[in-house]
């Protein structure tokens, strides 16, 4: 079996749960030494990092700061170059979702999400890229939402702040699209067969990302 990242150094944002602890466990199967970070420690994680250290046989070092805590986000950011290990690959993939009515979302939760899910990981991108130019090579992944992309019921700022993930990287260095299509027979598939909606249609979803139900969640 060929391991792809062998060698290879990754920090990953986010990596407590969801997508985040699974990019961190493939990863580590494929060989790549890790920065694990969260926003605190615990003892599951912990235990989970150990398993996955021992059995993939690669070392994996945890990290925790807050985004929303620029003083700890640069001190966390500091500690990973002073280590002077070339950063192969930088994922960003924690943040935070508040999902509500449009026309009834607070200001101040649109600018929490966007200090969480954007400003934030762009400082810390700063810091690390900065290391990654001196060394002349590294890949940068931003984790965004299909919210970028269509709509979803309440979350229009999201989408929004979904799209503005998408851009930055675009303007200093090659991009690729990170977004795959449905694999063969599943629903995903079925639904993407489907004739293109009418104007109607479109007009209603949007309606619909004005009019969903209230809801937050933090990752």
């Amino acid at each position: 079996m060929q391991v792809l990242l062998q060698g290879k150094t990754a920090v990953v944002t986010g990596s407590n749960r969801g997508i985040g602890k699974a990019i961190v466990e493939n990863f580590a199967k494929q060989g790549a030494r890790i920065w694990a970070c969260a926003r605190k420690p615990s003892e599951e994680f912990e235990e989970f990092l150990a398993t996955v250290a021992e059995e993939a046989n690669v070392k994996i070092t945890p990290v925790y700061f807050d985004l929303d805590d620029a003083d700890g986000l640069k001190a966390a950011a500091k500690g990973i170059v002073a280590e002077k290990e070339p950063i192969d690959i930088l994922v960003n993939c924690a943040g935070v979702i508040h999902t509500a009515l449009f026309l009834m979302t607070p200001t101040d939760k649109m600018q929490s999400m966007f200090g969480t899910n954007f400003f934030a990981p762009m400082v810390f991108t700063q810091f690390l890229a900065k290391a990654m130019t001196r060394n002349k090579r590294g890949s940068i992944i931003n984790v965004s939402s299909s919210a970028a992309i269509e709509g979803n019921d309440g979350r229009a700022p999201f989408g929004g702040l979904a799209e503005a993930q998408r851009q930055p990287l675009r303007s200093v260095g090659r991009t690729a699209p990170a977004a795959h299509g449905p694999p063969r027979g599943s629903l995903g598939e079925a639904r993407a067969r489907r004739p293109s909606r009418s104007r109607d249609e479109s007009m209603r979803t949007k309606l619909a990302c004005m009019c969903g139900r209230t809801r937050a969640r933090r990752t």
